[in-house]
């Protein structure tokens, strides 16, 4: 996908924009995935086991290399809101935040929050290219042009990142300014 990402053109067909669309929000899911494992992991108790096996069908359809379609993308998050629900918001412990890091495995600088707070990642090179909707409260999140927008913030307590992955500061480390 990074290769396709990377690739210049001057247009999109419908196909890719769809399969553009569905990848993101997969990967969107899959940071809420990584949020709720831990969660489920520990036996929560209140958590039935048919709910445990469509955690687990949804975690494996939201890190499987395979294509994925809207309906499924739809099953996946009705999955994790439902998990959500029955394990209450709590704050992540520090070393529940290492395991969700490790999971999603992306660089520093990809953590984002939206308005009210919900952690999310962006892939690829970190920069916003497009607007989607927080899974958890239905805020706008992202934006364009590699520009987040400004009422959401770069989500230090994930990864202890002082920039994010595409910005001014990040992208000045590229430059050698010399001294004469």
């Amino acid at each position: 996908m990074l290769e396709w990402a990377l690739t210049s053109r001057r247009r999109l067909t419908e196909q890719e924009r769809t399969d553009t669309s569905c990848e993101t929000r997969r990967l969107t899911l899959r940071t809420t995935a990584a949020q709720l494992t831990p969660l489920i992991s520990k036996g929560h108790r209140d958590v039935g086991q048919s709910l445990v096996s469509d955690f687990d069908t949804a975690v494996q359809l939201l890190t499987s290399g395979s294509p994925v379609h809207e309906t499924q993308l739809d099953k996946a998050e009705s999955t994790l809101k439902e998990v959500r629900k029955v394990v209450a918001d709590r704050p992540l412990s520090e070393v529940e935040t290492l395991e969700v890091v490790k999971a999603v495995g992306l660089a520093k600088g990809h953590w984002f929050k939206c308005p009210n707070g919900h952690i999310y990642a962006i892939g690829e090179c970190g920069g916003a290219t497009e607007e989607a909707t927080c899974p958890e409260c239905q805020a706008t999140i992202g934006d364009t042009q590699h520009r987040l927008r400004s009422d959401n913030s770069l989500a230090t307590e994930m990864d202890g990142a002082s920039h994010a992955a595409w910005s001014d500061t990040a992208n000045m480390l590229n430059y050698r300014f010399d001294r004469d």
